[in-house]
């Protein structure tokens, strides 16, 4: 899930609301990771940093916004076959990390 901050908006509230309005989901407990993807963009020329937060949720009963078709729940594993960016692949093992060893409170 990603998404960009709107104006007056912090980090961790861009990341809350991109979760409540691309999946329905309510944030129970927010924790952020020990990385900063970033990536470099043609247009504008300007290298991006983005802030990698962990979100642990109450529910898994999905409400998909307009903008998407489909979800389907994956593991680790699958997860980093799908994801294109390495920057993306290490953000998620850092938060899995942080989440098995009970480093992410």
């Amino acid at each position: 899930m990603a998404g960009k901050i709107e104006a007056g908006e912090t980090a961790p509230e861009a990341a809350k609301r991109e979760l409540m309005e691309e999946t329905g989901l309510k944030p129970k407990h927010m924790f952020v990771a020990d990385h900063v993807s970033r990536f470099y963009e043609a247009h504008g020329d300007r290298i991006n940093l983005v802030p990698v937060f962990g979100i642990e949720v109450d529910s898994d009963q999905i409400t998909l916004s307009d903008e998407h078709c489909d979800y389907k729940w994956v593991t680790l594993e699958e997860a980093l076959e799908h994801l294109v960016w390495q920057g993306q692949k290490k953000g998620i093992r850092v938060v899995s990390d942080m989440v098995l060893s009970n480093d992410d409170r």
